[in-house]
């Protein structure tokens, strides 16, 4: 079955007017996601892949540099003042 032209208007609008990710814009017109990677791959952008985590903060895997609390909060928490 064929895209509508329109469909692909807007997918194309979304994706570069609005920045939209291709969920959100599958999501709004009611297409699947590979439909809206499918026009864009035929607009000639290419393929994306997952994107780089923001930070190396929360889920980065490491320790953290101060223990935290988790059963006995006495003089132990308290013992850097």
């Amino acid at each position: 079955m064929a895209t509508p032209t329109d469909i692909e208007a807007q997918i194309l609008r979304y994706y570069h007017a609005e920045k939209w990710t291709i969920g959100t814009i599958a999501t709004q017109l009611h297409v699947h996601h590979s439909v809206v990677q499918r026009v864009l791959a035929q607009a000639g952008l290419p393929r994306a892949g997952p994107t780089p985590p923001a930070f190396a903060g929360a889920g980065s895997g490491r320790r953290r540099s101060t223990p935290i609390c988790r059963s006995f909060c006495g003089r132990w928490r308290n013992s850097r003042r």
